[in-house]
């Protein structure tokens, strides 16, 4: 196993103060939230993560690590089926590529999960180093599989086809790395919540570029990325989420004015580029319109204390999915303006509406950046 280690530049950035700018009005007091709420199958799963099958958008795929299996539920057909893995693997994190195949971090094994829904067969790949915690998987733009090691500050690639790996270590020391994301260049962005930087590893794989976020002990957690290529992250420790704009370095922070810790969480975007995101304390799903709103629109999930704080999804009919981790649950919820809203004739008993709770919002442009560049720091594992 060999070791390469270079150079290190740091930059600072120094441009005007922060600035204070309440966003545009255009808030709706009549949005509801019609949600749906399904048990899992076995008690006690814990739903973890959960994604919007490629091929079937009425199928959705979550993660049970409690029980070492993930489940498949039919939106339609109302059936749910568990798969079990069969050993001490834990699923974690999900991701679902283009062919279908879904992949997931197995944080207990040390282990990259793969699972074909045609087969209903598992694989599991060991990671080449002691002491591995795969957390949180992506896929780029060549197929390639990325997962997070939340405990020893590096990011693991893994190719499916050679079943190589390449090992990239993140420079600042116990960061946590959380989530990761391709952009459009193929860049992997990430973020770190202990050390409460993002950062970015290039296409080239050369170099590593971290971000001090402009609030100390923000813990950036989940991203996402819009079609501008802005990151979009929640800031689990705080009030509030943030966005990193990756061609001017700045940052942009949107804060709850009127609630001191909601602490947002699990985070996801739509085709039009609306922020959808939980929150922990609140126990809510908000959403979020960067380009009209002052406002957080937050929906109470109907089960207290859900335990939402991981997986949220959304699909092309502007359906959140989200997962309820403490009470072993999965649910769907859709916005609507009450005036427009039809209730069905039977009302499922699993159906909840929930009015709006509005949060002032105050967006806070921060014009101070401090960078540091590096050159990848990696290991080159004996079968790379």
């Amino acid at each position: 196993m060999k070791k390469y280690l270079a150079y290190s530049i740091t930059i600072i950035i120094f441009c005007l103060l922060a600035t204070v700018t309440p966003l545009q009005s255009n808030h709706n007091k009549n949005l509801i939230g019609v949600f749906y709420e399904w048990e899992a199958k076995s008690n006690n799963s814990r739903p973890d993560q959960i994604r919007i099958d490629p091929f079937n958008d009425d199928i959705v795929w979550f993660t049970q690590p409690k029980i070492h299996g993930i489940a498949k539920f039919n939106s339609i057909t109302k059936s749910m089926t568990e798969f079990n893995t069969k050993g001490s693997f834990r699923p974690d994190g999900l991701i679902i590529d283009s062919n279908g195949i879904l992949w997931f971090g197995e944080q207990g094994t040390g282990s990259i999960g793969k699972f074909d829904p045609i087969t209903e067969e598992f694989e599991h790949f060991f990671v080449p180093y002691e002491n591995a915690n795969p957390a949180i998987p992506t896929i780029d733009n060549e197929g390639l599989v990325w997962v997070s090691d939340h405990l020893n500050n590096r990011i693991i690639r893994f190719n499916p086809k050679t079943k190589k790996y390449l090992i990239i270590h993140t420079p600042t020391p116990n960061s946590w790395v959380v989530d990761l994301k391709a952009d459009n260049k193929n860049r992997i962005w990430y973020t770190c919540y202990q050390s409460n930087r993002i950062g970015v590893i290039s296409r080239d794989r050369k170099t590593i570029t971290e971000y001090v976020l402009p609030s100390p002990n923000s813990g950036p957690a989940f991203l996402v990325i819009d079609t501008e290529q802005n990151i979009w992250f929640t800031c689990w420790k705080t009030n509030k989420i943030g966005k990193f704009n990756t061609q001017s370095e700045i940052f942009t922070e949107y804060t709850f004015r009127d609630e001191s810790r909601p602490g947002p969480s699990a985070i996801a975007i739509d085709s039009d580029d609306i922020i959808y995101f939980s929150t922990k304390y609140l126990n809510s799903i908000v959403k979020f319109n960067p380009n009209e709103d002052n406002y957080f629109y937050s929906f109470t999930i109907p089960t207290p204390n859900s335990g939402q704080k991981d997986g949220i999804t959304v699909d092309k009919n502007y359906n959140i999915w989200f997962t309820e981790f403490d009470e072993n649950k999965i649910a769907r919820m859709k916005i609507y303006d009450k005036s427009n809203y039809i209730m069905p004739g039977n009302t499922p008993r699993n159906m909840t509406i929930q009015s709006v709770k509005m949060y002032k919002v105050v967006k806070n442009t921060a014009r101070r950046t401090r960078k540091s560049i590096q050159r990848i720091r990696f290991i080159k594992p004996d079968n790379n």
